[in-house]
């Protein structure tokens, strides 16, 4: 190699031979890359065009098909809109349309059996892993908790009684280490050796309700959540809407680990197959589509538009009725209806 100032330099033939080799490794490398890049462009083309074979054909075939096109099924206006069945790819609460999604419900972890067998019968209880105490939460806060929701008898409402009184606890700000103790002083009658226990030993609000629970098992008084949600049969002069609401209070008493098993799923068929056989008839096409909770919801809306019939009819029966939209299980109110309209169009 030649410079300017006339003097010339030879590199030794072992560094030119090394400097030939760098080069010569550094263009196959290049090549190989790009010709690794043009296998995948091409892979991917090949992928396409197998695709669009695909279409042809199946477009060819209905063309000369002679079956006729399957009947569509036609939905009721309240199952009109196709459920959801995507989730947003940045919110896991919404929906990928951005509606939010109100049945994602955050799956319980239990610390051990005993919590879980706990929460199977009471699933409002409120357990450790849910306890958030902060510098708020004082012995000193008084908690009210009214002279009805004293705990006597080992009955039906005894759960009933205890959420009740949780929730007056929790607004209260009192501190879940002294909630047993609190409601110790609430008890008597059946559960009154339940409140000497809980002094001597200061149990934890979830040894406190395994206590309580105890008491209701030996007066056999304890029919788990999932006994209850089968058993359900609508009441005397009971309406269309209040069986629907009973039905979806059943459903959320039952703790979360058993909201989405088969076995809630088929009981809760068979009570629309048998007792509400028009809203049955509307969802019974569309209720794969659906998580169990979405469904009751579901079903609930149906039951209101079934109700909406009686009205219909009436509207064009007689001159002047007054229709009860709604019995002892859910709001009651009346609708009149009276001769208003022409007996003529126009």
């Amino acid at each position: 190699m030649a410079s300017h100032g006339g003097n010339e330099y030879s590199a030794p033939d072992g560094e030119r031979d090394f400097l030939r080799k760098q080069v010569l490794n550094k263009k196959l490398d290049d090549n190989h890359d790009e010709i690794k890049y043009m296998i995948v462009n091409l892979t991917k083309q090949v992928a396409q065009l197998a695709k669009f074979k695909d279409v042809e054909v199946a477009v060819e075939e209905e063309k000369t098909s002679t079956t006729p096109p399957t009947a569509q099924v036609v939905l009721p206006q309240f199952l009109a809109e196709p459920p959801h069945s995507e989730h947003h790819p940045a919110d896991p609460l919404r929906y990928s349309d951005g509606q939010l999604n109100l049945h994602k419900i955050r799956r319980v972890r239990y610390a051990d059996d005993r919590e879980k067998t706990v929460h199977g019968i009471w699933s409002d209880v409120v357990l450790p892993s849910q306890i958030d105490e902060r510098a708020e939460h004082s012995a000193k806060n008084k908690v009210v908790i009214l002279q009805a929701l004293r705990i006597l008898r080992a009955d039906e409402k005894v759960f009933d009684k205890l959420e009740a009184i949780q929730i007056n606890l929790q607004t209260a700000l009192a501190p879940c280490h002294l909630w047993a103790a609190r409601v110790a002083l609430e008890l008597d009658g059946d559960f009154q050796h339940v409140a000497i226990w809980a002094q001597a030993h200061s149990p934890s609000w979830l040894l406190f309700a395994e206590a309580i629970i105890t008491v209701l098992r030996s007066h056999n008084k304890l029919d788990a959540a999932i006994t209850l949600f089968s058993s359900m049969l609508p009441v005397k002069e009971e309406s269309y809407i209040g069986f629907a609401w009973r039905l979806r209070q059943a459903f959320y008493r039952l703790p979360p680990f058993q909201q989405d098993t088969s076995s809630i799923r088929s009981i809760l068929f068979s009570k629309i197959q048998q007792y509400m056989p028009r809203v049955w008839s509307s969802v019974q096409d569309v209720h794969h589509s659906y998580t169990t909770a979405a469904l009751i919801e579901l079903i609930v809306q149906g039951a209101e538009k079934v109700s909406r019939f009686v009205v219909e009819d009436h509207i064009f029966a007689t001159s002047s009725t007054t229709i009860p939209l709604a019995g002892r299980s859910a709001p009651f109110y009346n609708l009149t209806i009276g001769e208003e309209a022409s007996g003529k169009p126009g």
